[in-house]
């Protein structure tokens, strides 16, 4: 674009891109004196480069010699850098690349080692992708065959909301509203038979980028024994266990290394005040048939632990 249309000696003319495009000269020229009438420096031009670092709130990045097709063997990055606060949301109006082989990935924060929210190719458009940092690099990469284009806009919006955290299994969760903003929390707790290993509060946080402030907790099912239990789960919890290979051990082992060995329940006999011992004993084949699978409740009455009664079915 020309700023100026007086072209006599003396006066100066200046030049502008396109956004997208870089000026690459001088931006302002001046027509000298004297016979050959010349401008003072060359008419620059204007181009898509390969890569750059980008502070404007939107704008477009086009694809390195755009209008014309891309050149092989590119790696283009460019930054795109908003004031804190605020997140990126990018979008391809034209895509046209070698499916798989050419492609742009996109990272959510300044470099690769942040999360990636998306890598586009081929030729449709694809859906928009937004950040929760207030940086994105974006990543372009041409291999030595087939050339093409793209045209990206991004635009930086305020950030508000945390993206809910992944459901947690055998967890129920508390929350004030569906949507997270700077402040809520979210509140887990487990069901009955299940420990909670982890944080019970999560808070929406705005930091380097919008996000809980922790991962969320996980719920693992309680040990096959615990010194006064009111329910006791099968080793995966309150669903069909899987079945093992008969060489397997047990899944409770890894808590009571053998029944001998196991923590028991204190249980007070009514009638006579003895305290007497309950062990659990988990036994599996690789037939999930009744009888195969089952409990056996052992007297330490001797030494042997003789079993004083087998649930199964």
């Amino acid at each position: 674009m020309v700023i100026g249309q007086d072209y006599s000696v003396g006066m100066t003319i200046s030049f502008e891109c396109l956004l997208g495009y870089t000026l690459l000269g001088e931006p302002s020229l001046t027509c000298l004196h004297g016979i050959s009438r010349n401008w003072n420096h060359p008419i620059p031009r204007c181009e898509a480069l390969c890569g750059g670092n980008i502070t404007s709130m939107n704008g477009t990045i086009y694809s390195p010699g755009h209008p014309a097709e891309y050149p092989h063997f590119q790696d283009c990055m460019w930054t795109v850098r908003v004031p804190p606060g605020y997140g990126i949301y990018i979008n391809f109006s034209v895509i046209n690349t070698e499916p798989i082989y050419d492609y742009i990935t996109v990272w959510d924060g300044p470099d690769q080692a942040s999360p990636q929210i998306g890598q586009f190719s081929g030729n449709s458009v694809h859906e928009g992708v937004s950040t929760t940092a207030n940086q994105i690099l974006i990543k372009f990469h041409s291999d030595f065959s087939t050339s093409g284009f793209f045209v990206l806009h991004y635009y930086a919006y305020q950030l508000r909301t945390c993206q809910p955290p992944p459901p947690v299994a055998n967890a129920t969760i508390l929350t004030d509203d569906d949507e997270f903003e700077i402040g809520d929390i979210i509140r887990y707790s487990c069901l009955p038979g299940f420990t909670l290993v982890g944080s019970e509060i999560l808070t929406c946080r705005l930091s380097e980028r919008l996000q809980m402030d922790g991962p969320p907790p996980v719920c693992q099912v309680t040990s096959c024994l615990s010194p006064y239990p009111t329910l006791i789960l099968a080793p995966s919890g309150p669903q069909h266990w899987p079945p093992s290979p008969v060489s397997h051990p047990p899944v409770c082992l890894q808590s009571f290394p053998s029944s001998l060995a196991s923590p028991s329940i204190p249980v007070t006999e009514p009638s006579t005040n003895v305290v007497s011992s309950l062990f659990f004993s988990f036994q599996y084949t690789v037939q999930p048939m009744k009888c195969f699978d089952l409990t056996v409740i052992l007297s330490p009455g001797s030494e042997n632990y003789l079993p004083i009664s087998r649930c199964s079915g």
